[in-house]
């Protein structure tokens, strides 16, 4: 992460206030709930946590963000990638007011019926979610509830 080592507070990103559209690439991200070989191990025990922190810490700062797009490693697309649950930390990404879509396709995360829920209301705007898995089936019935428009 981009942190000033003399404070250890995120540098901050010229467009942090302007930019709308984030399709980020995310590797290495400890995955600890996850098996399988190609799984991000801790190096040191909380490395998950913290790793999850600075991610969602950095994303929050970006308040005029309309399309998110999560990727994980082409070659290994399932691991290393942020969980996307209320317990990991999505409850930082409140004050992205302005998102209208959310893309985690190919990701493993942890989004359930609580976190699109949790969604829709904190982010009034949004319209699109892409990456629901087949172990979200409770959660994307429950999207497809909320009125459109």
């Amino acid at each position: 992460m981009d942190v000033d080592p003399d404070n250890h507070s995120l540098r901050p990103w010229q467009c942090e206030k302007s930019l709308k559209t984030l399709k980020v690439t995310l590797v290495g991200v400890p995955r600890p709930d996850l098996m399988g070989d190609d799984v991000v191990f801790e190096a040191y025990p909380g490395q998950a946590r913290e790793t999850h922190d600075q991610i969602y810490d950095r994303l929050a700062r970006l308040a005029s963000l309309e399309v998110l797009a999560l990727e994980g490693n082409h070659y290994h697309h399932m691991s290393g990638c942020l969980e996307m649950s209320l317990e990991s930390g999505l409850d930082k990404l409140s004050g992205l007011k302005l998102l209208r879509e959310l893309d985690t396709n190919g990701l493993r995360t942890k989004i359930g019926v609580k976190e699109v829920q949790w969604m829709t209301e904190h982010w009034p705007r949004l319209r699109v979610v892409r990456g629901l898995g087949a172990n979200e089936d409770e959660a994307a019935e429950w999207l497809e509830k909320i009125p459109q428009g």
